[in-house]
Parts: C-alpha cells; sequence; structure tokens
C-alpha cells in the first residue's frame, strides 16, 4: 500500500477531482473544503462504503475556480485505501494519545474488543437505511463497572475526529468516511455478531 500524508501546510479549499471507475468510465466531482490529500482519500472511501460505489482511481485534483493542477498523484481505493481493520486500528491508536473523557476510554475498549473478538463485522460495510423501530444500541460494560449505550457507528465516528487530529496517514478520515457512509451496516454487523 503507497501511503501518502496528509499536507497540513495547504490550505482547505473547492478542488474537482478527475479519475476513472473501475469499468473504464470517466469521473469528475467537486469536493469542498479539503486540501488535495484529503480530497482524494474521503473520496474514495465514500465510494467504498456507499451503497452505489465501490471502486475509483483518481488521477488528478485541480482548483475548482482557476483550473490549475494542484497534484497528480494517482491513488486508487486498491492500492490506497486501509483494510477496515488497519484503519480502525489506527484510528484507536491516535484517539488513546492524550487525555480522554471516560467515555471515550468505553469506546476505545469497545473497539479493542472488537477489533480481537469480532473483526469479521468489518467485511463488506456499505450504506444502508435504519428500518423503523431498529434499536442497533449496544449496552457495554467498562472495566469500572459502568455502562454506557451508544450506536457502535456513532462512537466510531467521535473516535475518528478525536484521531483526525493527530493521525496524517488518512486512515482516520476513512474510518470516518465509513462511520458516516456504513454506520448502519457497521451496527447491523456488530448486533448479530454480539447475538
Amino acid at each position: 500500500m503507497s501511503i501518502q500524508m496528509i499536507q497540513t501546510s495547504l490550505a482547505s479549499q473547492n478542488l474537482t477531482v478527475v479519475g476513472f471507475r473501475p469499468n473504464g468510465d470517466s469521473y469528475k466531482g467537486t469536493v469542498c473544503g479539503a486540501t488535495p490529500f484529503e480530497a482524494k482519500m474521503g473520496l474514495l472511501a465514500d465510494f467504498r462504503y456507499s451503497e452505489d460505489g465501490g471502486d475509483l482511481s483518481i488521477s488528478c485534483v485541480l482548483d475548482t475556480s482557476t483550473g490549475r493542477l494542484l497534484d497528480q498523484v494517482g491513488v486508487s481505493s486498491d492500492e490506497d485505501l486501509f483494510t477496515e481493520i488497519e484503519a480502525v486500528d489506527t484510528v484507536l491508536f491516535h484517539a488513546s494519545q492524550g487525555g480522554s473523557r471516560e467515555r471515550i476510554k468505553a469506546y476505545l475498549s469497545f473497539f479493542e474488543y472488537v477489533l480481537t473478538d469480532l473483526p469479521e463485522v468489518f467485511e463488506g460495510l456499505v450504506g444502508g437505511s435504519r428500518v423503523a423501530g431498529e434499536d442497533l444500541a449496544v449496552q457495554y460494560e467498562d472495566l469500572k463497572g459502568r455502562t454506557y449505550e451508544f450506536l457502535p457507528s456513532e462512537a466510531l465516528l467521535v473516535l475518528a475526529e478525536k484521531a483526525l487530529k493527530s493521525d496524517r496517514s488518512g486512515a482516520s478520515l476513512q474510518v470516518k468516511k465509513m462511520a458516516e457512509r456504513a454506520g448502519v451496516a457497521l451496527d447491523r454487523a456488530i448486533a448479530v455478531a454480539l447475538g
């Protein structure tokens, strides 16, 4: 896997991303308020986890307002996204850095358990909608005996956003997109795995 680092010195802007789908169809889309790296990795993750998405290869990024070429390092879903397990593991590492509230510690502990004992819940995740009346919340008791009730996808989103402050590999951005796009699928997979 080729790993690029997020360039924090570039100002966020509106960008046009150009690429193609595996069937050869061209793709051109606009991403608002991002660096070229964030635009590319965020779009790859969006495609991976959306119901009608899939794979995408990106050939270049342009400044939308001027048309100026900003980045022509090619990336693709197959080569440049992490496996879900690698991405979540990276998020857990970065989210655990520094002080954490008790709820964050519970989320970290829960996902450490999921990665160790239920890694299959991350396979084949794509978007979806909740069914009326569907309760996918989990109750998790931490080591101090406190019980927390939460949707796993919302907990993972909180961890990804915390990890984004220090993770410059793109894994946290990928997990954030997974939690946003395929959160219902993740919640269902975890509910089924927990029985």
